[in-house]
């Protein structure tokens, strides 16, 4: 086990599945705000993973994620995180024959893709503004505060201006690039016959949900809060449905697309009646 220190510390492993006619990738960069999940080499086509984040023992994150870069050879994750402290990060993913072009499998649910532990800062205490300076003293009784004048007659030595320019002011400006973090994770009820769709992340404006491509709700997020929620019915059970949900953001960033693919739920066998 390795340890990093800092809320920058990295951890990056890579899976290959030998054998393939393309090596199928995974990898983990992790840090103590979120996790970034990266898959590559996928025949082109509709590939589903999925993945779990645990933080120590717990479970902070699992879902299914859809790739939705290069036509679906290549996808990227972000999973937001908020952790202080020192921790054990571990990382899973995994994707099965049922999911992927060419019936391919790799990774695993069990054995961590990444596991690393991080010492992250605690979040910085909030202090009050230090305190101005304080008002000046009072001259004392009797005494003058104007500049005694030279007497009559007496020689006057010029002195050198004291006075001094302005500096000129430096304007500094940093830019950077807005952060899109957001998943989106689907959990299906099939005695409900509902989807439940959830989106989690940060500086959320509205998500816009859409089934097969076709739009279907939009979902508007209060100021500050950092999930959204919907519940779709399932058009056909017994079939495996795309939902996207396309994200835009508060602060500026550009919009992000995020799919899954629902399960698919059993059909229940109907029984033939006889007539006497």
């Amino acid at each position: 086990m390795q340890r990093a220190a800092g809320a920058g510390a990295l951890a990056v492993l890579l899976l290959a599945l030998p054998g393939a006619a393309k090596a199928n990738t995974g990898s983990a960069t992790l840090s103590c705000n979120a996790t970034s999940l990266k898959f590559a080499e996928f025949l082109a086509g509709s590939n589903t993973i999925h993945y779990q984040v645990k933080v120590d023992a717990t479970v902070a994150a699992r879902g299914e994620f859809t790739l939705d870069q290069k036509g679906g050879t290549d996808g990227l994750l972000d999973v937001p995180l908020d952790i202080s402290g020192r921790h054990q990060l571990t990382v899973y993913a995994w994707w099965e024959a049922s999911a992927t072009v060419g019936a391919v499998v790799g990774g695993s649910a069990t054995i961590p893709l990444v596991s690393q532990q991080l010492d992250c800062p605690a979040a910085p205490a909030s202090g009050g503004p230090a305190p101005g300076p304080g008002p000046s003293p009072a001259p004392a009784p009797g005494s003058s505060t104007s500049t005694p004048k030279p007497a009559a007659g007496a020689p006057t030595t010029a002195r050198p201006s004291t006075t001094r320019k302005p500096k000129r002011a430096v304007k500094t400006e940093r830019t950077a690039v807005p952060a899109r973090i957001a998943n989106l994770v689907a959990r299906t009820s099939c005695p409900a016959g509902t989807v439940r769709l959830t989106v989690k992340g940060r500086q959320l404006r509205d998500v816009t949900f859409a089934v097969n491509g076709r739009s279907v709700r939009t979902v508007r997020v209060r100021p500050g809060s950092t999930s959204a929620r919907e519940t779709l019915a399932i058009r056909d059970p017994g079939a495996a449905e795309v939902i996207t949900a396309r994200v835009r953001f508060r602060n500026g960033a550009a919009p992000r697309t995020l799919s899954v693919r629902t399960s698919r739920c059993a059909t229940a066998a109907v029984e033939p009646q006889f007539t006497g």
